[in-house]
């Protein structure tokens, strides 16, 4: 008997043995299978991260393409092409990425439907290949924009060659949102040099004062601020809401002309008589009424002034997802002069809020203020946000121009959108 109990118990444990190495075999085949499977999807989900940002990244390039005058359609596909080539790392086996400009629109979409990666581990389930397909659109922000520039030429803007850097940074801004572009959107300035009093010019004198200008030519046709009800409003001027002037406070004579040289220009899309107007920027000596300055900047924006500008500078209507209405107010020094009512800086404030509510973008730029001044706190309760975003202060003429740069680049920004 003992004998063939051994042979059973041989044959049982070979029996068991071989039932162990079957499922230890099974159970590792489905642990390579799962590993296999991690590892294709982990695959699969670093190529859809990875065409994402290099197609994210061509839409973001051919934006900025297509703000150049010299833009075309081709040109701009062919910078999207170009940088999604220098920046794909998925290593697609089907790649069949395509980009466009949305007809009618200022969006740039590319596509990567139908492309692929191949598998490694799937493929033993029949699972060859997975599909990476994501899409992105770069949009413009081509709304038309009217934007109003209050520039400083008080007496301190005379020194250190700070007139000429506000020009030139004037006059890079200008170029920039006036440029042409393939879309039909369009961007007008208006420029309102200031002092201790705005220069409205012989045209529009009477119109804003219902007097005649006290001497010929425009050295007598400085206004200063409403002495009325209509003071921080844009309200056109009419019966009881006309403007005083600079005859109301002073005695003409030869000596005592208008010392804010240069007069206002309402919104005009001509580059050239824009770049004009700010070349003859001068400055004499004088203090500073920003409250003036600022309220005009308004007033050149306003559709309520509609009639009191001429056909060609007539704000347009005041409709969000339309138009913009963006004034940009910049200063060198403390607001210290007014001729009623409260301090320039408090009335220039108030006029600020008022703008605001009527959803007018402000930046505030400072040029070479100290931080702590009342300048700089006043432009700060102008801005929209009284951060770096709308606020400035430029140290020098190089800090100017960027500050002015930077403004035209965030007026027409580009995104990523749905």
């Amino acid at each position: 008997m003992i004998p063939i109990t051994r042979c059973i118990i041989t044959k049982l444990q070979s029996d068991i043995n071989g039932s162990i190495a079957i499922t230890f075999a099974g159970s590792l085949f489905l642990l390579l299978m799962v590993t296999g499977i991690a590892i294709d999807s982990l695959r699969w989900q670093m190529a859809i991260h990875r065409t994402q940002s290099a197609i994210d990244s061509a839409v973001l390039a051919a934006g900025r393409a297509l703000q150049s005058p010299e833009a075309t359609t081709s040109s701009v596909i062919e910078t999207a092409r170009t940088f999604y080539t220098n920046n794909e790392t998925a290593h697609l086996i089907s790649n069949v990425v395509q980009f466009e400009i949305v007809e009618d629109s200022a969006k740039i979409r590319g596509s990567s439907e139908g492309s692929e990666i191949n598998t490694t581990f799937l493929n033993l389930l029949g699972i060859d290949r997975l599909p990476v397909d994501v899409t992105s659109t770069a949009a413009l922000d081509v709304r038309d924009t009217e934007i109003s520039m209050m520039l400083d030429i008080t007496g301190s803007m005379g020194s250190n060659g700070k007139l000429e850097s506000l020009q030139i940074a004037s006059k890079s801004l200008i170029d920039k949102v006036l440029n042409d572009s393939l879309f039909e959107n369009r961007t007008r300035a208006a420029l309102v040099p200031f002092s201790n009093f705005v220069n409205i010019d012989i045209q529009y004198f009477k119109s804003a004062t219902n007097e005649d200008p006290p001497g010929t030519g425009s050295e007598f046709t400085c206004v200063a601020e409403r002495d009325n009800l209509n003071r921080y409003t844009d309200e056109p001027p009419t019966s009881g809401g006309y403007f005083t002037h600079m005859g109301n406070y002073y005695t003409y004579d030869p000596s005592q002309i208008c010392p804010t040289v240069t007069a206002i220009m309402p919104l005009s899309d001509n580059k050239e008589a824009l770049y004009a107007h700010i070349d003859s920027f001068a400055t004499r000596p004088s203090s500073t009424a920003g409250h003036i300055g600022t309220a005009w900047s308004w007033y050149v924006l306003s559709p309520k002034w509609r009639d009191f500008w001429p056909d060609d500078h007539k704000p347009a209507y005041a409709e969000q997802d339309k138009v913009r209405k963006v004034a940009i107010l910049m200063t060198d020094g403390d607001y210290n002069s007014q001729y009623s009512g409260q301090r320039s800086r408090a009335q220039a404030v108030e006029l600020c809020n008022n703008m605001k509510d009527e959803d007018i973008i402000i930046y505030a730029v400072g040029f070479d203020i100290n931080e702590t001044s009342t300048a700089a706190l006043t432009l700060k309760e102008c801005a929209t946000i009284p951060t770096s975003y709308h606020y400035y202060r430029a140290a020098d003429g190089n800090a100017l121009k960027a500050a002015y740069d930077d403004i035209a680049d965030k007026l027409f920004s580009l995104r990523l959108s749905e």
